[in-house]
């Protein structure tokens, strides 16, 4: 199936052996499975093979990303409320400048000037999934506990995060070129304030370049 086809062969063969690792020889027998596909459920039967790849890529489809686990353990780890709330904007900064490496190049934060921000639709679902990991953590920090710098900061994080989610209904992907702002105006700006002192960061430019068919293309 074309579905099964998305990931790729590398990535899909790790999973794959270390799910054949875990599955017991009577579960890989299964051959029938109940698949959720267009809106529909099937019935469908399968190889023993054929029902460990479907329920695996079914298993993968339906997870969580690496932000959103993170987020959930540090909402459910005990500990103290200020320590684990800088925890979380150190956490979200770091998703933030691997999420958006012109940003991260803007601000001087090293190891993302090589490439440009994954704009396919499939990316855009992710993040505005992912808006609300955050605060849940902060429904799990009691803010009766905090400084009142730690209050303060706790208050505008969690209003930029309530934007952003209710934000996330208006679809602003539909509209990515503006008289002011666009891949028009973004590449040759960041290229701009690249860094270029050493090999390295012109190789990084190069890269950069190199990624502006696709970055058109999304």
């Amino acid at each position: 199936d074309p579905w099964i086809e998305r990931l790729s062969h590398s990535h899909f063969a790790r999973l794959l052996e270390s799910t054949i690792q875990l599955t017991s020889p009577d579960a890989c027998r299964a051959s029938h499975l109940t698949v959720w596909s267009h809106g529909m459920l099937h019935h469908r039967s399968f190889g023993p093979a054929s029902a460990t790849l479907l329920l695996l890529t079914s298993l993968l489809s339906s997870g969580q990303t690496t932000f959103e686990r993170d987020c959930e353990a540090l909402s459910a780890r005990p500990g103290d409320d200020a320590t684990r709330l800088h925890e979380l904007f150190k956490m979200y900064w770091e998703h933030t400048m691997r999420d958006n490496p012109e940003f991260a190049t803007s601000v001087g934060y090293p190891g993302q000037n090589n490439r440009w921000t994954d704009f396919s639709l499939t990316a855009i679902e992710r993040r505005k999934r992912e808006t609300a990991a955050p605060l849940k953590v902060l429904q799990s920090i009691d803010q009766s506990r905090l400084n009142e710098a730690d209050r303060l900061n706790y208050d505008l994080f969690k209003h930029n995060g309530q934007t952003a989610v209710e934000g996330a209904r208006f679809k602003s992907e539909y509209l990515p070129i503006t008289q002011l702002d666009g891949v028009q105006q973004d590449v040759a700006r960041i290229l701009e304030i690249s860094p270029r002192a050493t090999v390295s960061d012109y190789e990084d430019m190069v890269s950069r370049l190199k990624g502006v068919p696709q970055l058109l293309e999304q």
